[in-house]
């Protein structure tokens, strides 16, 4: 197909501000998941290996963090993959057929209600992000368990600049966009990372 036929669009400061933010947002992300996975003493489970993680896991460390620290779980994260998995799940009625616990494409559980595309398992807030490993699930409380630290009255920094390097030969510019935070897992045991038993 020729190139040509594509539309053109000019990039204003606030489609670049927004690009950047976005990718800045992932990469934040990635690290808070990191840090956190990575803290010493959170809790730790595992299920079967060469099986999938199921709703049981889930709550299971729900419970864990709830023995271990006396705070209630807030939140999961999960891999797409993985929570494919759990969402496509279904029960035993209909012969072979079944339903979706979570409800099919068309209908909520049973026909009840509205379509949830990502319902929370639980009742926690479901978080499906790429930034964390395949068969790797963190189910924690988030809100009282750790904090992210920033620098007061300091956020993200959009910064153009157009002296780096040989920037005038090739007439471009570089954006840099920026923010200094930490993460402080305050309570490790409010966590739990849930990982695939390794094989025998």
């Amino acid at each position: 197909r020729d190139l040509h036929s594509f539309p053109t669009r000019r990039s204003s400061d606030l489609e670049i501000n927004a690009r950047g933010l976005y990718e800045l947002d992932a990469r934040i992300e990635a690290y808070l998941l990191t840090t956190t996975l990575g803290a010493s003493g959170i809790n730790t489970a595992t299920y079967a290996h060469g099986a999938k993680v199921s709703p049981d896991d889930v709550f299971k460390a729900m419970m864990t963090i709830k023995t271990q620290s006396g705070l209630n779980a807030d939140a999961v994260i999960m891999h797409p993959t993985d929570f494919q998995s759990v969402r496509l799940l279904k029960d035993g009625s209909g012969g072979t057929v079944g339903q979706y616990y979570g409800g099919g494409c068309f209908y909520a559980p049973y026909g009840n209600g509205n379509v949830d595309v990502q319902p929370g398992l639980w009742g926690l807030k479901t978080i499906v992000t790429p930034n964390i490993t395949q068969g790797t699930i963190l189910v924690g409380a988030f809100k009282q368990g750790a904090s992210v630290i920033t620098k007061q009255n300091e956020g993200a920094r959009i910064e153009v600049v157009t002296g780096d390097h040989d920037d005038a030969i090739y007439n471009r510019v570089t954006v840099v966009v920026e923010e200094r935070l930490a993460l402080a897992v305050r309570r490790p045991k409010a966590f739990c990372k849930i990982t695939e038993a390794a094989s025998s």
